[in-house]
């Protein structure tokens, strides 16, 4: 019976019928996964030397974008910091009629750099073919953005909610919570800069033709049954 995920190649050999190599999910696949991994964010994490002066001007004007006003009661800026100091860019969030202002100290690199890096290098280390390679590494990177401003977002409403006088808006017990958990989990916690790149890197780069190569690490439940049945 022909296997319905590979397609007879040149001269009868079988080749992979679907996007990601199977290569990939054995142990040596992911050894050479894991190393090529290690590798990329090495060499991408290294010009950050070079580029911290650059990086984060990006970064401010990333979070500017998308956080210029909360709405007509609130303000929120991201501008530089104090030079040398390890949070180099400060998140100031501004009550519109009290002009009280909260300030809190972001790193870009830990909040913005390593992250993007991290999905990069991700996508970069698995072995599809470079023309998808390129697609995912782009729509990987437009969605870690995305998640850093939503990060920062996140930042400003909870600043916004308790530490404000008086406070813009004060949450419920279920929404307090809510954003609590959400504010901890995907900002202060490592979830934020290196579980969420994991999805980004899966969402971005795996594709439905992909799956069959992972349900084939699926125990076979009908011949462990059989097998099970026969011992008996």
């Amino acid at each position: 019976m022909t296997d319905p995920l590979y397609r007879k190649g040149t001269g009868g050999s079988k080749r992979w019928s679907g996007s990601a190599s199977p290569m990939m999910l054995r142990p040596i696949g992911v050894l050479a996964f894991f190393v090529k991994f290690v590798v990329v964010f090495g060499v991408l994490v290294w010009p950050w030397t070079v580029v911290t002066e650059r990086y984060p001007d990006y970064f401010r004007a990333l979070g500017n974008g998308f956080l210029s006003t909360l709405g007509s009661s609130a303000v929120c800026r991201v501008e530089a910091g104090k030079a040398g100091e390890a949070t180099e860019t400060v998140l100031k969030t501004i009550h519109a009629k009290s002009s009280v202002a909260k300030r809190r100290g972001v790193s870009s690199y830990r909040a913005g750099f390593v992250p993007t890096v991290f999905v990069a290098a991700l996508v970069l280390a698995t072995p599809v073919r470079w023309k998808r390679k390129l697609l995912s590494l782009l729509l990987g990177l437009v969605l870690m953005q995305l998640f850093i401003a939503f990060r920062l977002l996140l930042s400003a409403l909870y600043d916004f909610a308790w530490t404000h006088e008086p406070p813009l808006f004060i949450p419920g017990l279920v929404t307090g919570y809510l954003l609590s958990a959400a504010f901890y989990l995907f900002v202060v916690s490592a979830v934020g800069s290196f579980i969420m790149p994991v999805f980004i890197w899966t969402a971005s780069t795996f594709r439905k033709s992909d799956w069959p190569l992972f349900q084939r690490l699926r125990p076979n439940t009908a011949s462990l049954g059989a097998h099970h049945s026969g011992a008996t």
